[in-house]
């Protein structure tokens, strides 16, 4: 299904970007993996503006959401933490968790993965970067005191529709 979906994003099959409300989509996505992250004990501290829109895919929305936070409780330790922080200019997720195994450049390449052993077949970081390209969206990635840090900067321009 993963590879299905690169394929899609490659062939630009989701150009139809809709005005969406962000903040909505977040809050359910967190929802839905409350209790994934109460069964690592991880801690999740949030600060989301409200009505912040993008123009995006609804469903690419959802698995550009999806992937970002599973990736925080997959490759997070136990007892860690996870910090969310949506405004109207970005979005940034920050988690406790081991040092990447392999450079932080090659992340978002597909099958490379930051832990060889993990259940993840190193896509998820791929269709993340996919989806930000089809969305204008500037994603970047780091590693620094222990924590990883995702921050997607969202384009100044005015919204289609």
């Amino acid at each position: 299904q993963a590879l299905t979906l690169l394929t899609k994003l490659e062939n630009e099959e989701y150009r139809s970007l809709e005005p969406l409300d962000l903040s909505t989509k977040l809050h359910k996505i967190i929802f839905s993996l409350t209790e994934l992250m109460e069964m690592k004990s991880i801690e999740l501290q949030t600060s989301i503006e409200e009505n912040v829109k993008i123009n995006l895919h609804p469903a690419l929305a959802d698995i550009l959401l999806m992937n970002l936070l599973s990736n925080a409780i997959r490759h997070n330790l136990s007892h860690g933490r996870i910090s969310l922080l949506l405004t109207q200019k970005f979005l940034m997720i920050e988690n406790t968790g081991l040092k990447p195994e392999v450079p932080t450049e090659e992340l978002f390449e597909r099958f490379k993965k930051s832990n060889q052993s993990s259940d993840s077949i190193g896509l998820g970081l791929a269709i993340v970067k996919r989806i930000c390209e089809a969305g204008k969206l500037n994603i970047s990635y780091r590693y620094e005191n222990k924590l990883h840090s995702v921050r997607i900067d969202f384009p100044e321009m005015p919204l289609k529709g």
